[in-house]
Order: C-alpha cells, then structure tokens, then sequence
C-alpha cells in the first residue's frame, strides 16, 4: 500500500511521455501487487488499463495475458462464467498467434475454473484436454505446474464427479511418473 503513490506517479510520468510498454509493465506490477494483497478491484481496474495500452498497441499477447490474468481474478471472486468467458478470449489469441504452451495453460486454467465452481464434470473435460495437449506438444509440464499435479487434480475431479475407476486410473498415472521423476533423479 505505501508504494501505490510512488506508481501512480511512475503510471503519470509514462503516460505523459506516451511510453505504452512502460505503462503495461507498471500495469501488470499493481496488479501482481492487488492480487497479492487480496484487493480483487483493484485487479480488474489496472487489468482493464493495461487492455486498452495493449489494443492501443496492437500487443495481441500482452492482451490474450490480459483476459487470462482476469480469468484468474474472476476465479478466486466466484465469478465462474465471466472466468471462462475472460478465458475464451485469451484461448482465441493464443490460437491465433500460435501459442501452445499459453493454449495450454489457458485450458489448465478453464479446468481450475471449473473444479472451483463444483462443475467436476467440465472439470475433468478441461483436464483432460490438457493432458492431451500436452502429449501431443510432447511436455510433462506448464509454467504453473507439472503433469503430476494434473494427475492429481483429474483425479479429485474424477473422484468428485463420483468415477472411482477414473480416479484410481489418475492415482495409478501419477504415481508412476513421480517413480519416473525420483528413479530418473537418482541416476
């Protein structure tokens, strides 16, 4: 909180001197700073600034980050559908541009989205879409997370959505890539 004076005075100077990617970069730093802090409004109001520099711009990516940062926010305040709406739009630009890691983990991000509204059924659908992709992009991890946790969490969505087959079948996965992790790590 004692540092906001000290940017919104940075945010004045580089709108002034019109330095876009200045402005975004201070942006996406209160928003870090607001979400850490709790202050969910304050999240959206400095995501909704930086979406109009990065149209202004054209920064396609900084906007599809946008709509997953505020995907994410709309998460953690219950707002489920304009979490997957937010989503959706990033999921387009990142389609769009190419992105499968970002495809990927936009898709992760769907997949918490709904595990957190209790629809365990989209759930275990957006997980396993992202298993799926990332077999096919040959990866056994996102930038958040590695393939064990989405294991893990098919299987409580699995298990949640009343399919004990499934869930074991997770559990079974899981623990056979962490015996491939830690065996791999002892070589």
């Amino acid at each position: 909180d004692k540092d906001l004076p000290y940017f919104a005075k940075g945010i004045e100077i580089g709108e002034m001197l019109g330095n876009d990617q200045f402005l975004m970069d201070a942006y996406r730093t209160v928003v870090m700073l607001a979400s850490y802090s709790g202050k969910s409004e304050l999240v959206k109001y400095f995501y909704g600034k930086d979406i109009q520099v990065a149209k202004r711009c054209g920064d396609t990516f900084e906007e599809a980050m946008v709509y997953n940062g505020l995907g994410y926010n709309c998460c953690t305040t219950e707002e489920y559908l304009k979490a997957n709406e937010n989503f959706n739009q990033a999921l387009k630009i990142f389609h769009e541009l190419g992105l499968s890691d970002y495809i990927i983990e936009t898709v992760y991000n769907m997949a918490i989205n709904a595990f957190m509204a209790c629809d365990y059924k989209n759930a275990t659908e957006y997980f396993e879409r992202t298993l799926y992709l990332l077999n096919i992009n040959r990866k056994n991890s996102l930038r958040v997370c590695n393939i064990s946790k989405v294991f893990g969490l098919i299987a409580l969505a699995y298990f949640h959505h009343g399919h004990v087959y499934a869930t074991r079948n997770y559990l079974m996965k899981d623990a056979q890539f962490l015996d491939y992790i830690v065996d791999k790590d002892d070589e």
